[in-house]
């Protein structure tokens, strides 16, 4: 007597099939989201896939900071922000010197964080602080964008055709642009100490090393704070920033000028200087186009 066929080992066998399938593309899974969390949309520490010490270059340098002796330093992709390479330095004639790059809060699972995690090379990783540079400028900042750059085109120091286009593009032949302090800390915890620091360490040699760059472009308090002291010591004691913003001054030994501008963040404008932030800044380009020789008529 034949034995009867056992019913439904077909479909277990299958169903284990798939069970090891599974398994296998779930592992595959949790090892690219320790690898690369952001990629899935995940929270977790950026780790890409060549070490932030071998970067080439100024991007190089900051990743290789030793920190400020508080225990904070450059430790992962998004802790920090450089928005040029070396080979950049000697064509831009003017230069913009803001605070610091923001803190790292919320980095890591935007869409900033992710395009970061996604870098191989020193000129990805500029690449792509550049890109989001300019996208905070024509849209988180768009009314300061277009009252600043405007300015300046009236004045014939700079030319565009259209504001988003020149702001992805020519803006970083004709702008170095750069922080006081490299790092991505809270605001609240950029202290003097940390400015000079990273002022004397990284800043200076930058101003020093741009040699086409004649005018500056200083943002924020502890900004003019550390170029005031670095680089106008010999003109005695000088206003605050919101009493220098948009005036024209001369540096100490380089020869090339700085005019002072307070914070452009709106709660900035709307406290301290309103309409009369552009009016002030007007009237210190105005002034660099005469001493320049520029006709803007």
């Amino acid at each position: 007597m034949k034995a009867a066929p056992v019913r439904g080992r077909p479909f277990i066998l299958l169903s284990n099939i798939g069970i090891l399938l599974f398994v296998i593309s779930f592992g595959c899974a949790l090892v690219r989201n320790v690898a690369y969390p952001c990629r899935l949309g995940l929270p977790g520490r950026l780790v890409v896939s060549f070490d932030i010490r071998n970067m080439k270059g100024f991007a190089g340098r900051v990743a290789n900071c030793p920190g400020c002796g508080d225990g904070t330093q450059v430790d992962g992709i998004n802790s920090f922000a450089v928005y040029y390479e070396d080979r950049d330095v000697e064509r831009p004639r003017f230069m913009m010197v803001m605070q610091n790059p923001g803190g790292t809060k919320g980095v890591a699972v935007s869409d900033e964080g992710k395009d970061l995690a996604q870098v191989g090379s020193s000129e990805e990783f500029v690449a792509m602080t550049r890109k989001y540079l300019s996208k905070w400028l024509k849209k988180s900042n768009r009314s300061f964008s277009e009252s600043f750059f405007g300015i300046l085109k009236k004045y014939k120091l700079i030319s565009y055709d259209n504001l988003d286009n020149y702001l992805d593009c020519d803006f970083y032949n004709h702008f170095l642009v750069t922080d006081l302090v490299k790092c991505r800390v809270a605001t609240r915890d950029v202290d003097d100490k940390r400015g000079d620091l990273c002022g004397e360490r990284f800043l200076r040699t930058e101003i020093e090393k741009a040699k086409n760059v004649d005018l500056i472009f200083s943002f924020s308090t502890r900004t003019w704070r550390y170029m005031k002291g670095a680089y106008l010591a010999s003109q005695g004691v000088l206003p605050t920033v919101v009493q220098a913003h948009g005036r024209l001054y001369r540096m100490d030994g380089c020869g090339k000028c700085i005019i002072p501008l307070a914070h452009f963040s709106r709660t900035m404008l709307q406290k301290y200087l309103r309409l009369s932030y552009y009016q002030y800044f007007e009237e210190g380009v105005c002034d660099y186009a005469i001493l320049r020789g520029i006709n803007s008529r």
